[in-house]
């Protein structure tokens, strides 16, 4: 009997990245693949695998009510003042449209208030 050979394919940005494996390889290929994505992910790159889109967005977090006379003011600033705090979310989108989005936490990022 001829083994079986698992297919998955996955778009990381540009790249497509087509992965051929055997079923006893399947955890150390998920493993992989998974690293491969994260990865893909932090790095800014859409992610698509069977019609399910997947990308990251990072948001400043702006507080309208702490508006006075500066156009900052409604940022959370680290203490060093260079950095605002930001959200950190997954978007994913589905064949059919759906979109789920997930926070995955906070992050410091340079921000430049123009003015």
């Amino acid at each position: 009997m001829k083994p079986t050979t698992l297919k998955r394919a996955i778009q990381i940005g540009n790249k497509l990245e087509l992965f051929l494996y055997q079923p006893e390889d399947l955890d150390r290929i998920e493993s992989e693949i998974a690293k491969k994505v994260e990865r893909g992910l932090n790095a800014g790159k859409t992610v698509v695998e069977n019609g399910h889109k997947s990308f990251v967005t990072v948001d400043a977090l702006f507080d309208s009510s702490k508006i006075k006379n500066h156009e900052g003011q409604g940022y959370t600033w680290s203490k060093c003042g260079e950095k605002v705090k930001c959200e950190k979310t997954l978007i994913e989108v589905s064949p059919n449209g759906h979109r789920t989005e997930t926070s995955q936490g906070f992050v410091w990022k340079l921000y430049a208030v123009s003015g």
